[in-house]
């Protein structure tokens, strides 16, 4: 049975097909109701889609599993306060990675990029796979803040090697490509991944951005090439 899930997991994260992370994600949590982390990622996929109801029912299954504090952190999002909450948790749950990682992201939007790259090399240490992926793209953005090109670029490497098929990781290392490394070649794949990957849903926001992100990137191309 476990082995079972670990597979459906991983074939949810591999496949870059929305129609099969789906379906991957539904059949792995019949066998694992109770993980949050995985709700959680099923929701952002229909976020994706621009199914928002279907959206919320994932969020709202993920959160009954959730501790009171941690719901709690919901109402103070990307605020010190959200902070506190999130260390009132981790005093309970010392090795929930999916905490370590919401405290990273919010140590982001707060711009403490230092302490986000603990929080998620805490998360790195305990994940799973799902943890794994948000916790290398969330270090990347941090380092990517503190001016570590390269050693985002790693992250956001190791983040896209659990799974291919997420836009948003391809997104922001093509803009780290094309924005701080000058790197344009590299950078227009990047955002050729994101429209190949978004294109059951071209009216996503992501799409306009990658969109414009490609011309830029074909136009410093044809300028080296002159």
């Amino acid at each position: 049975m476990v082995e079972m899930a670990e597979e459906l997991l991983d074939l949810a994260l591999k496949s870059k097909e929305f129609g099969k992370k789906m379906e991957y994600c539904t059949k792995y949590l019949e066998l694992n109701p109770k993980d949050r982390d995985v709700w959680d990622y099923k929701g952002d996929l229909f976020s994706a889609l621009g199914k928002n109801e279907e959206s919320i029912r994932c969020f709202e299954e993920k959160a009954k599993g959730a501790s009171l504090n941690y719901q709690a952190t919901g109402v103070f999002c990307g605020t010190e306060e959200a902070i506190k909450w999130f260390n009132a948790v981790l005093k309970e749950e010392p090795n929930s990675a999916g905490v370590w990682v919401g405290k990273g992201q919010t140590l982001i939007e707060l711009k403490r990029f230092k302490d986000a790259t603990v929080c998620f090399d805490k998360a790195l240490k305990i994940g799973s796979k799902i943890n794994e992926l948000a916790a290398w793209a969330g270090k990347a953005r941090a380092l990517l803040y503190l001016e570590k090109y390269e050693e985002a670029l790693a992250c956001f490497n190791n983040s896209l090697e659990i799974d291919p098929g997420n836009f948003r990781t391809w997104y922001d290392k093509g803009f780290l490509l094309f924005n701080k490394m000058g790197k344009y070649e590299e950078a227009l794949t990047c955002f050729n991944e994101v429209l190949e990957i978004l294109k059951m849903n071209p009216d996503n926001e992501i799409v306009n951005m990658a969109k414009n992100r490609k011309k830029s990137a074909e136009q410093r191309l044809k300028e080296q090439e002159r």
